[in-house]
């Protein structure tokens, strides 16, 4: 089972419904049933607090108060109803009858990037793990044919008259489902570079007649997976950018057109909570205080050492890849050697709540709560960061690897 790599996919982009249609004949795609359906990678809104800031619209939406939820029980909150939708950064992709995959993702312009048998009918692994069964999810797409593909296009406008301006638009492409059920599949452009997925009833309306299923039936399709993700493009606040560029210049301009697939060579992110405990650590040891004042881009009277917001931080592709060594070098001691004095500095950076399995939430506010106790939950629970930096060293070196011309690997915090 090989992971998806977004460097090595090679798509077809379509642009309009006529183009995809084509893609759809010229593959038989719409005379064959799907028999299994894999969400490549992280699905944020199946995440936690995601999920429950879900729950808690939905709930608000109905009328439902804080007081009255105190006294519900556990049936009728697994029957909460939510939509069934996936938000994804990597593709979906459809297992055939025939054993072959249809693989989809929508950029944010609109683009569709489509494929066949371009991606391990068995994987769901990709930049992140799989942490969604999209079987359970849209169990009712299975042994269907997906027919039609259909492109929506929406406009919103602000002002009036000559000071008329193009405020937002919206993307969709919209698949009929074979069977006697009015269900639709969707695929809906995001502002950045997720975009979602879904089952819909009846006729495409937007935000509204999305398919709704339990709660507990969600919650079944959830994998039990811990995971610091990285996220394939940018553009989303509360994240650290990690571009390439040249010390004097301003960080590679990201807005490169979709179809050209630039866009995925060039920026991934990182949630800021996910960097500070895993790499603040890292990347002040390797500042470099005489290149970055090179960078046109720091502040030049208030800006010194590793900026944690706003301003740009360069790292040379030399001292990056040192930095890099040094990670594998620090999670190899984190798994066979713990109490290695090495580690120390490293350790003593790691958040306690950043470790503690959720059951265990309390724990640090127990009277007997002391450092021991606090390092024997980080090296039993050292899962989490072992398995993020490998991914990390391995994604960071593409960049540099992809971007031969540029010299630095800049950070910049939200």
């Amino acid at each position: 089972m090989n992971p998806f790599d977004i460097q090595e996919w090679k798509p077809t982009f379509c642009k309009t419904e006529k183009e995809l249609n084509a893609f759809w004949e010229e593959n038989q795609i719409a005379r064959k049933k799907i028999i299994k359906i894999n969400a490549i990678g992280i699905a944020l809104n199946m995440q936690g607090w995601a999920l429950g800031k879900r729950i808690q619209e939905t709930l608000s939406s109905a009328g439902v108060t804080d007081e009255l939820m105190q006294k519900v029980d556990k049936d009728w909150y697994n029957n909460i109803q939510l939509n069934t939708e996936l938000e994804l950064w990597e593709p979906i992709v459809f297992v055939l009858e025939d054993h072959s995959t249809v693989e989809l993702m929508i950029f944010p312009d609109g683009v569709l990037g489509v494929s066949v048998n371009q991606i391990d009918p068995d994987t769901t692994e990709g930049t992140n793990h799989g942490d969604c069964d999209a079987n359970i999810l849209f169990s009712e797409m299975l042994s269907r044919k997906c027919r039609r593909p259909e492109f929506y296009h929406r406009i919103s406008y602000q002002g009036s008259g000559e000071g008329e301006s193009v405020q937002s638009e919206e993307y969709a492409f919209v698949f009929t489902l074979s069977g006697d059920s009015d269900l639709r599949f969707f695929i809906r452009a995001g502002h950045d570079s997720a975009f979602t997925c879904g089952l819909f009833c009846s006729y495409f309306n937007w935000d509204n007649d999305i398919y709704k299923i339990p709660l507990e039936r969600i919650s079944k399709s959830r994998k039990d997976v811990r995971q610091a993700a990285i996220l394939e493009g940018g553009d989303s606040g509360g994240y650290f950018s990690i571009v390439p560029t040249m010390v004097e210049d301003k960080p590679v301009d990201s807005n490169y057109p979709w179809g050209t697939q630039d866009y995925y060579r060039n920026i991934i992110m990182i949630d800021e909570m996910d960097v500070q405990p895993l790499l603040f650590y890292f990347l002040e040891k390797y500042f470099d205080e005489d290149l970055n004042k090179k960078c046109t881009d720091r502040d030049p009277y208030n800006s010194r050492g590793f900026q944690h917001y706003a301003d740009p931080n360069l790292y040379s592709y030399p001292t990056m890849k040192e930095m890099l060594q040094e990670i594998e070098e620090k999670a190899r001691l984190l798994q066979e050697d713990f109490e290695n004095p090495e580690l120390k500095e490293l350790i003593d950076d790691f958040s306690i709540s950043y470790f503690l399995p959720n059951e265990l939430w309390d724990l640090p506010h127990q009277e007997d709560w002391n450092e021991e106790k606090r390092r024997e939950i980080i090296r039993d629970n050292l899962g989490i960061a072992i398995d993020f930096y490998a991914r990390f060293v391995s994604r960071v070196r593409k960049l540099m690897e992809r971007n031969p011309d540029c010299e630095c690997i800049c950070f910049s915090g939200p």
